[in-house]
């Protein structure tokens, strides 16, 4: 089942971006190159949810990415905010850069060129990377769980 607030959430990042996308029942898409998001919340236990991202491309063939982030907090909507912020902070801009060919002002991706003995007519590989994350504001494990 659609999240219809995280759908809106990706509508509205994709919109102040400058990026023409539309938000329809089940999914988000940039009509300009098919890219095209869906999402899921699953919970989880008390103070905790999991947010999965599916994102669908052209390039991608059939299969989509599959991006999952946890978010904390006291609240629901905590949770749901700190996912998110996880989504934007990392695979967002990948998407939209590798994807869709935007490009921030602020570059948030890491573009590398792979050029290996290329045919003519034929240009390289370029790979795109997306920051790190360490989340450090999960609750830690019970001391049995740690060795």
């Amino acid at each position: 089942m659609a999240s219809d607030k995280v759908l809106d959430m990706i509508h509205g990042a994709l919109i102040a971006h400058g990026i023409d996308a539309v938000r329809r029942d089940q999914d988000v898409l940039l009509q300009s190159r098919q890219l095209r998001f869906e999402a899921e919340v699953f919970e989880a236990e008390a103070g905790r949810l999991v947010l999965e991202i599916y994102i669908f491309s052209p390039l991608l063939d059939v299969q989509p990415v599959i991006e999952s982030f946890a978010g904390f907090g006291d609240t629901r909507e905590q949770e749901l905010n700190q996912a998110f912020e996880k989504f934007l902070r990392g695979v967002f801009h990948v998407a939209i850069e590798g994807l869709a060919d935007h490009v921030c002002d602020n570059m948030q991706a890491e573009v590398e060129v792979w050029q290996q003995s290329i045919p003519v007519g034929r240009s390289g590989k370029r790979m795109f990377a997306g920051k790190s994350m360490v989340d450090r504001s999960f609750p830690r494990p019970p001391p049995s769980l740690i060795r």
